[in-house]
């Protein structure tokens, strides 16, 4: 297999450089924003651009009012580059819809929830649960939620420094049921009210990490889905070869973007070294 890959990178390749228009594009504007239970609200407002386009434009004069189950709450300030924020904080169990005015552009406007958070029950550390392609012993983490009334969630793994961890090797029933790599999922493949989910790592043993559990809208989940499928599609791998393109997912009326709205629950920092599970043989 290495002797034909050699081979194959060996091979001269031909190059032909086509001379295409890329079509005209009409701009429309483009909403941007989360709404997380806790925190202001913030949206960014951009124009969008044709797909040779280097940069999309800021809009920085445009009238965005945000409402909270039907009723005005507050008309957001721009702070700076097209970001919008609002002074309230989002809560659970509210419908949130943002309406935005552009100088010369029909009205756009997005609705989403905010879905009530589901409890973590408890989190462990695994060390030494599972070999990665070169044999080498890897870690994990076990997740035991109930998923409450819950239609979508989503199992974040944060780092000390709190930097995102990326899941590896993912082998979960419930996220497989998915088809994707992601720790995204549909409650409907939860098979019981209570279940635990383990996550795969590549992280150190003595790395402390943080488990957070998103209850999210159905906006968040279509949208972080088709964006993985377009991210597939973009940059295909060697052996699968080019894929037909796949459009991002837009809630967005009169324009472009997304809109979407998440609960979380937060674990107690998890340090490795104190909480260590059988190692496997």
């Amino acid at each position: 297999m290495f002797a034909s890959l050699l081979l194959i990178v060996a091979m001269p390749s031909c190059d032909k450089e086509v001379d295409w228009e890329f079509p005209s594009h009409t701009p429309k504007p483009t909403i941007s924003g989360i709404v997380e239970a806790g925190k202001p609200v913030w949206v960014h407002i951009s124009l969008s651009g044709s797909i040779d386009s280097a940069q999309l434009t800021d809009v920085t004069n445009a009238l965005v009012h945000l409402y909270e189950n039907g009723h005005l709450l507050e008309t957001l300030e721009h702070t700076s580059n097209g970001l919008y924020t609002s002074s309230s904080e989002a809560q659970q169990g509210n419908e949130y819809k943002c309406e935005v005015s552009v100088p010369g552009y029909e009205l756009v406007s997005a609705t989403t929830i905010v879905p009530l958070a589901a409890p973590i029950e408890k989190v462990k550390f695994i060390k030494n649960a599972w070999f990665n392609y070169w044999g080498d012993l890897q870690n994990a983490v076990e997740v035991t939620f109930s998923k409450h009334d819950a239609s979508y969630l989503e199992v974040v793994v944060w780092s000390d420094s709190e930097r995102r961890v990326t899941p590896a090797n993912i082998d979960d029933p419930v996220l497989l049921s998915e088809g994707l790599d992601l720790t995204l999922f549909n409650t409907k493949f939860v098979p019981t009210d209570t279940y635990t989910m383990r996550i795969n790592l590549q992280i150190e043993d003595y790395t402390p990490i943080v488990v957070e559990l998103r209850s999210v809208c159905k906006h968040y989940y279509s949208y972080q889905k088709q964006l993985s499928l377009y991210g597939d599609a973009l940059y295909p791998d060697f052996f699968t070869g080019a894929l037909p393109s796949i459009p991002l997912y837009s809630n967005v009326k009169g324009g472009y973007g997304i809109f979407a709205g998440y609960s979380k629950a937060v674990s107690d920092t998890i340090t490795p070294q104190m909480n260590v599970a059988k190692t496997l043989l």
